[in-house]
């Protein structure tokens, strides 16, 4: 057998190796972020919620529902930049 067939599949193999080892570190990148990510939507949906219980107390002031909201919404739009 000729031993450049062999050296070329043990380069081959080699590289294979290397690039599945790459996906697993990206992947668990990935899930680290994924994980970051969902816990900060938590804290906006939770956050959400409490805006909502502001709405529905009797008296509430419209103007510390809107600064809820406004805050909110930058939270969200920092969230969709981290994304991209």
């Amino acid at each position: 057998m000729d031993l450049k067939i062999i050296s070329d599949l043990e380069n081959k193999i080699g590289r294979a190796a290397q690039m599945i080892a790459d996906l697993k570190d990206e992947t668990a990148k990935q899930k680290k972020e994924n994980q970051k990510l969902l816990s900060q939507f938590d804290e906006y949906r939770k956050e959400f919620e409490k805006s909502e219980a502001l709405v529905s107390r009797p008296g509430f002031d419209s103007r510390e529902l809107k600064e809820r909201l406004e805050k909110l919404a930058g939270k969200l739009a920092a969230l969709e930049d981290s994304w991209s």
